[in-house]
């Protein structure tokens, strides 16, 4: 795949009253508005946050 991510996939967890953040992974817009993601990592109990980039 060439075409750069639309967005970044984090996983945030709050540790100890502060949120850690950690890249897991990136999500691409398909031509009919759909959004495919591909994981590095799936966490369990944490939030799941797609950060639009600059380019998407």
């Amino acid at each position: 795949m060439n075409k750069k991510p639309d967005y970044i996939v984090k996983a945030v967890k709050n540790v100890e009253g502060k949120d850690k953040w950690t890249d897991i992974g990136v999500a691409y817009i398909n031509q009919g508005g759909s959004v495919t993601v591909y994981l590095s990592a799936l966490p369990l109990n944490d939030k799941i946050i797609l950060i639009p980039t600059r380019s998407g």
